[in-house]
């Protein structure tokens, strides 16, 4: 299960840095937007800032989540035997992972029904020289919550092993006096 955990964690850094050069292309591009916008009262300008607010948000929570830095409740802290804590992530994780998944779904609908009323009506945003249709833009809303599932899924995973394993550091890293990773921890 390492093996294959350690393979997946590959790709996701691989998908990473895709995501960090999106990251800082749309940063710079929303910056751009918005002083356009700002300066020559441009509507074009502003829709370009709504939709690159959206991709970025959606790039940063992603990242965030790859590295567990995303929102987290703890309400007990440390204050919970070990085990119990790493039961609850398991639940948690799961939680996340199946959420994530069904506002991908719906976001898939979403983007659906914007293809189809698109075909039906001028429904565009100022590229270029010409105009692109909006629901190109939307697809973010899909591979966003569609990547923090993957994250999610890939904690999750982590989550497993250091339970099966009895990796009571994993869960509390922060608590001083816990055997050392690998170790057997019985008496934590």
């Amino acid at each position: 299960m390492k093996a294959i955990i350690k393979a997946l964690r590959t790709l996701d850094g691989w998908i990473a840095v895709v995501e960090k050069g999106l990251l800082v292309v749309g940063a710079l591009g929303l910056t751009a937007a918005v002083l356009i916008g700002r300066f020559a009262s441009s509507a074009d300008a502003y829709e370009w800032a709504k939709i690159l607010m959206i991709w970025t948000g959606l790039i940063a929570a992603s990242l965030a989540a790859k590295n567990r830095k995303h929102i987290v409740v703890d309400l007990m802290g440390g204050r919970m035997p070990w085990r119990i804590r790493g039961a609850l992530s398991l639940v948690s994780g799961l939680a996340a992972t199946l959420l994530t998944l069904f506002l991908a779904r719906v976001a898939l609908l979403y983007v659906a029904g914007e293809r189809a009323r698109a075909i039906r009506s001028d429904v565009t945003v100022p590229f270029g020289d010409g105009k692109v249709e909006v629901w190109v833009f939307e697809v973010i809303l899909v591979v966003g919550f569609a990547m923090l599932a993957w994250r999610f899924f890939l904690a999750w995973l982590e989550d497993f092993q250091a339970l099966l394993e009895g990796d009571a550091r994993h869960f509390m890293p922060h608590v001083e006096g816990l055997p050392p990773e690998g170790a057997s921890s019985e008496k934590a």
